[in-house]
């Protein structure tokens, strides 16, 4: 008979269990903060570009698309629609997660790694 065998402090198996739930708190935690930011920079990009193709919309639907298309990419954001009716312009963005975030999310297959939102705006009337 070898001698006995040893399976450490009872303690162990409890410290290893809550580090592990503690960092996986903290990954969930980190990924909804990055998934809020990616959001709220999404909103003022549409929002922008909206508003930039409002002071626009009077020359017509291409030019206001135009400059809300470039609003929207100085914001590291894609349009992906931008529609001109009676001097109101609505614009869908999309502007993708940080790189890390986004290939974590992609594996873990929960949803695209890019945030959607959509802005309206309209050309103000000026009086005099």
């Amino acid at each position: 008979v070898g001698p006995p065998i040893r399976i450490g402090p009872a303690g162990d198996g409890l410290r290893w269990l809550t580090t592990l739930a503690t960092t996986a708190v903290a990954m969930v935690t980190l990924l909804l903060m990055n998934v809020s930011v990616a959001r709220n920079l999404a909103e003022t990009a549409a929002d922008e570009a909206a508003l930039a193709g409002a002071g626009r919309a009077i020359a017509g639907p291409t030019d206001a698309c135009a400059i809300a298309d470039e609003v929207a990419r100085a914001h590291q954001a894609q349009m992906i629609s931008c529609e001109v009716r009676d001097l109101h312009v609505w614009v869908r963005v999309q502007r993708p997660l940080a790189p890390a975030i986004a290939t974590w999310v992609n594996r873990l297959g929960v949803s695209p790694a890019v945030v959607e939102v959509t802005s309206h705006a309209e050309q103000p009337f000026l009086s005099i």
